[in-house]
């Protein structure tokens, strides 16, 4: 599409501009939401449909772009993969999804499935510092808890900062007085979900290192006060020991067995 045609982009021509701010007219961007209704991702389809006819009928390039493809139902992705099936030389579709694994069967013989992996660290950081004014690090924590993932990480700030917040307080006070009461009703009001699990063990983890002489490479950056507070306070054997039992615990809560979460949680919380 672009004006300057012995490059793919040259991001400074009308057509570069026009196509990175979603307004060219032979370039359509589709996000699917999970408060879509029923009808509403009918009539997504049903104008991407139209689209992709009138873009092969006047010969001319057309980019689609749709994203967040995962939350469609078994049929609308059936419909989805007749609509760029079969594929015609001028039109391009670009297919984006959380979890490639779930989408994989309905396009595997239409598409080439790529697996993006993450940016760096240090890319990650500068993105994600763009849009929030928080400190080094505290973004630090949100990228690396998302494994290097910008979108993941931001859903972090964006969604669970306060919880974030509240649960390193109770944490640091109930390892200081050595009363997991408060920590327990915190897990039990979020309904145990295992994102507060996992930060527990993280910070077993980082308390660790942190015994270990190994200070360059911390989950919670954020909150390294609590990390030398559990060092000091425990044992590295007993420490390692807890990592094992929480993870065992997760992964019982993870399968939804038919089990007394409360007593898991609160066996692991006897310090």
């Amino acid at each position: 599409m672009c004006e300057n045609k012995e490059i793919y982009s040259c991001e400074i021509c009308k057509a570069c501009k026009l196509f990175k701010s979603y307004l060219h007219k032979r370039f359509f961007y589709f996000s699917f939401k999970k408060s879509f209704t029923k009808e509403k991702i009918e009539e997504v389809l049903l104008f991407l449909s139209k689209n992709t006819y009138k873009g092969f009928e006047k010969k001319e390039k057309t980019v689609f772009l749709i994203t967040n493809i995962s939350i469609l139902s078994d049929i609308n992705q059936k419909i989805l993969s007749k609509i760029i099936s079969p594929s015609k030389k001028n039109l391009y579709f670009l297919l984006s999804s959380e979890s490639y694994k779930k989408n994989f069967y309905f396009y595997k013989s239409l598409i080439p499935i790529i697996n993006i992996p993450p940016p760096s660290e240090e890319n990650a950081i500068k993105w994600i510092k763009r849009k929030f004014f928080l400190t080094k690090d505290e973004i630090t924590f949100a990228v690396r808890i998302s494994e290097n993932y910008p979108i993941e990480a931001e859903r972090v700030l964006k969604k669970i900062w306060k919880d974030r917040k509240n649960f390193c307080s109770i944490l640091n006070r109930s390892i200081l007085n050595r009363d997991p009461i408060d920590l327990f009703l915190f897990f039990y009001k979020k309904k145990y979900k295992t994102i507060f699990l996992y930060w527990t063990v993280s910070f077993i983890i980082d308390a660790v290192k942190w015994k270990a002489g190994i200070k360059n490479f911390f989950f919670n950056t954020d909150c390294i006060y609590i990390i030398k507070n559990i060092g000091d306070k425990f044992s590295t054997n007993f420490l390692l020991s807890t990592i094992v039992k929480w993870i065992d615990t997760i992964k019982i809560i993870e399968k939804e067995e038919n089990i007394g979460r409360e007593m898991l949680i609160l066996n692991n919380l006897i310090f």
